[in-house]
């Protein structure tokens, strides 16, 4: 883990739920937390990976750290395109540390807007999922499940 003492505080502090699938997810736009909230775990690892998708190529002193999931908001999408958006967001996420593997799925929903469903295998072989939400009338909006707030 990147993080001392595999500690680091939240980015995405909850505003918001949803419900996908039967599963409640929280969580809103990325923000300073006010609270300086602590994460560690499974939650740390899954934040590493939604900052690294809404940080652009560049924006931090590896030129190959990052993907705009922004560049993505109010596109017409068709069949390719999702899978297209599902390997790059999966090729972004393997690469952070305590990452096995992760299966993208990436689809349109006529309230919420093009959702992105991440579900991260850990190293330690869990799995753990998290969603994007980008919508016409907002930034991205991240979801965690309940179980990892």
């Amino acid at each position: 883990m990147a993080y001392p003492n595999n500690v680091d505080f939240t980015t995405f502090p909850p505003s918001s739920s949803i419900d996908l699938n039967g599963l409640i997810y929280v969580g809103g736009a990325a923000d300073l937390d006010p609270s300086f909230t602590f994460i560690s775990g499974a939650r740390a690892v899954l934040e590493h990976c939604a900052r690294r998708l809404i940080s652009p190529p560049g924006s931090y002193d590896d030129p190959d750290w990052g993907f705009d999931v922004n560049s993505w908001l109010n596109a017409t999408l068709l069949p390719r395109d999702t899978d297209s958006l599902a390997a790059a967001v999966r090729n972004e996420v393997v690469d952070v540390e305590g990452v096995a593997d992760a299966d993208v799925n990436v689809s349109v929903d006529a309230t919420l807007g093009l959702v992105i469903e991440v579900d991260v295998q850990m190293s330690d072989a869990d799995t753990y999922p998290f969603v994007f939400v980008l919508g016409p009338d907002t930034i991205p909006r991240i979801y965690f499940p309940l179980e990892t707030v």
